[in-house]
Parts: structure tokens; sequence; C-alpha cells
């Protein structure tokens, strides 16, 4: 299973503001980080490529332990950073950069053999309404070129964020937590 750990810009001023609070405040805060983490599950299921419906399908949204105001959002198929971030020298940086640097030529860990591989790209081609038999060749075109990205957690993200920095803030603001 492959997850993503991304904590919000002035985490640390938050948390120091959440040690002074009494709990009905920490659970209101809570209830917004939670609707936005279930948002962006949501976005990010919404947003990923589709076939046969796996990899949307394979979400989850779970509250961090030992962590006040902390979800993170899962994908359990082993393939999705691969569709997320693509792989050899169409692998893209950008922000998660430590984490998807892994995913780059040669940094890749191979599950499977290379049988199951060919036979699930020649189900992928029989889909798709092409030659079964060509599966070899797109699977050696896969390892030698890798895969383009297709973003979908990213987005996501990014959206989520920017809606919870604001939800935080109105918070705050309604309240005078900020003085």
């Amino acid at each position: 299973m492959s997850s993503i750990t991304i904590d919000i810009k002035d985490i640390k001023k938050l948390e120091k503001i959440l040690a002074n609070l009494d709990s009905k405040v920490k659970d209101d805060l809570d209830s917004k980080v939670n609707g936005v983490a279930l948002d962006t599950q949501r976005l990010a299921a919404q947003s990923a490529p589709e076939d046969i419906g796996r990899l949307a399908g394979s979400f989850s949204t779970e509250k961090e332990k030992n962590k006040e105001l902390s979800y993170v959002i899962k994908n359990n198929m082993p393939y999705a950073p691969y569709v997320e971030f693509g792989t050899g020298g169409k692998y893209k940086p950008g922000e998660w950069d430590d984490f998807a640097s892994q995913f780059q030529k040669g940094n890749y860990k191979i599950n499977g053999t290379f049988d199951e591989g060919v036979q699930a790209i020649a189900d992928w081609l029989g889909r798709h309404g092409g030659n079964p038999e060509d599966a070899v060749g797109v699977l050696f075109s896969i390892l030698k070129n890798g895969i383009s990205p297709q973003p979908f957690l990213w987005p996501a993200f990014k959206l989520g964020r920017k809606q919870l920095e604001q939800d935080v803030t109105d918070y705050i603001n309604n309240f005078g937590l900020d003085e």
C-alpha cells in the first residue's frame, strides 16, 4: 500500500494554538479537517483514470493515530503512485518530489512476474479494442520508456489544502483565536 503524508503550512503554530483550546474547539476543527480529507478523497477518486474502477475504488481516509487534526488519504492499489507520477523518463517532479522520485526510471519495484504483466496488459488491450497479442511489445515499451503521469490525488490535494487553509482561517477569525 502506498501513502503520502502532507502537513499543511504553519502546522506547528496551529498545534500551539490547539494545546490551549478546549475540546469543543478541537472537535470543531477536527470536523473541518475530516470533511476536507473526505472531500479530497472523493475528488481524487472521481479524477482517477478509470479502466475497471479498481484505482478509484481503492481509496480510504483514516485519522492518523496520536496526531491531532491529521488524516491520511490512501490508495491501496500498488500501481497508484506510478499512475499519479509517471515512471521512467516520463516522471514529472513537483512539490511531492521526495515521495515521487522513487518512481523514476530504475527506482521502482516491479511487483509480479513478467507473465503476469503481459497478461494484465493483454487484458487491458482486449478491453480497449487493441490486440492482446501486442502485450509483450507494450510491456517492453512501458519498461523502456515509462508511462506518462495521470495525476488524480495531487490536484485533489491542492484544492483540499486551499479549502482547509480557508476554513481554518475563517474559524480562527470568527472566534478571535488569532489574538
